[in-house]
């Protein structure tokens, strides 16, 4: 994937050359950077895109990507925002929205990020898995060990998912159950 990456930015710089205006390819030039780690040049590729046109969603969705894996949360947040008054039902911009409130200790916030995803698409495991944690760190364990149970439906053997359902467990009280579910 890496060479494919390199290749497409390649290929996106040839065709920029004669377009330097071509939003889809500045956007698909910055989700390659992005997949690379390269988040200030993608984020740079997606302000070109979203100079030229500004309610472009996957530029939207893809700055915010880019600002979240360089740990610049808030200013994720900002555009997955924006993407989402784009597209308010998009569950990748939902879930990532709700996992960097998470990040930033609005948990309250995203567990409605959580419930809007897990609305549209019941069995998403991480959007499962992320608001059990989040009702954990809540101390909600009651609630935490309901999607927990969830989360294993879709992942049985999630060790994660099997580790911390033992934590919420051993936090109520329930200790011979928080043990075996170890075992």
């Amino acid at each position: 994937a890496l060479g494919r990456n390199s290749d497409a930015i390649s290929c996106c710089d040839m065709i920029l050359a004669n377009e330097p205006n071509n939003t889809d390819v500045l956007c698909h030039k910055g989700k390659s950077l992005s997949e690379l780690n390269k988040n200030v040049e993608a984020v740079y590729c997606f302000d070109q895109a979203l100079d030229l046109a500004p309610s472009n969603y996957d530029s939207l969705y893809g700055k915010a990507f880019a600002l979240d894996k360089q740990g610049l949360i808030v200013d994720a947040i900002v555009f997955y925002d924006k993407a989402l008054q784009i597209d308010p039902s998009s569950v990748s911009s939902l879930y990532r929205k709700g996992d960097a409130l998470a990040t930033i200790g609005k948990h309250t916030e995203a567990l409605s990020c959580f419930d809007q995803v897990l609305q549209l698409e019941p069995t998403h495991f991480d959007a499962t898995y992320r608001k059990a944690m989040t009702l954990s760190v809540l101390s909600r364990h009651k609630d935490a060990l309901i999607c927990f149970d969830k989360a294993l439906k879709i992942a049985p053997n999630d060790i994660q998912v099997l580790v911390n359902k033992a934590i919420s467990l051993y936090e109520i009280g329930i200790y011979e159950e928080s043990i075996s579910n170890l075992n």
